[in-house]
């Protein structure tokens, strides 16, 4: 770009280079732990589910109360679909409810880059980087022990996307 302009110009507005990772997720199945314990059935007792409850997330981030963690609005889904296996039984669940979803989310890391050349030996590199350039925070999973009648079914608490927003820059020369 601009390669056959004053070389004024093309130090300022030619080499530049922009470099871009999206990433969107839309949620992880999710399963239930029971609170049941058999000897040597480690990993094969499933919750009791009662499937003519509907599962489809009821969260509403506007009512979201992270001061109260027992607030109706901060429910994921209807806790009274799950119960513990009893007499023994091994539960009638699954390993992980499609229905029953984590939430989503979104990461952008974008790079901008300036490279200037002096004759074929050297070159300049400026660069700056955003990751997760708009901060982007999300709700962590719902609690989805039946151990903790709390925040069972219950968003508690925020996250970052991975981390929080990093601006990094750099200089470089080479030869």
């Amino acid at each position: 770009y601009l390669a056959n302009s004053h070389w004024l110009a093309n130090s300022i507005l030619g080499g530049w280079n922009i470099t871009t990772i999206f990433h969107y997720n839309s949620g992880r199945p999710m399963g239930i732990s029971p609170n049941v314990w058999y000897p040597g059935w480690e990993g094969a007792i499933y919750a009791e589910w009662d499937p003519s409850i509907d599962l489809n997330s009821t969260f509403n981030p506007k009512t979201f109360n992270p001061g109260n963690l027992a607030d109706p609005g901060n429910r994921s889904f209807n806790p009274a679909a799950f119960s513990n296996p009893t007499g023994h039984n091994l539960g009638n669940g699954q390993r992980l409810y499609n229905a029953l979803r984590s939430f989503g989310w979104k990461s952008e890391d974008i790079g901008l880059f300036k490279y200037w050349r002096y004759q074929e030996r050297f070159s300049f590199q400026l660069r700056g980087e955003l990751i997760n350039a708009f901060n982007r925070h999300y709700y962590d999973w719902p609690g989805t022990s039946l151990g903790n009648k709390d925040t069972f079914g219950q968003v508690t608490s925020t996250s970052a996307s991975g981390d929080p927003r990093v601006i990094q820059f750099g200089l470089r020369l080479g030869w």
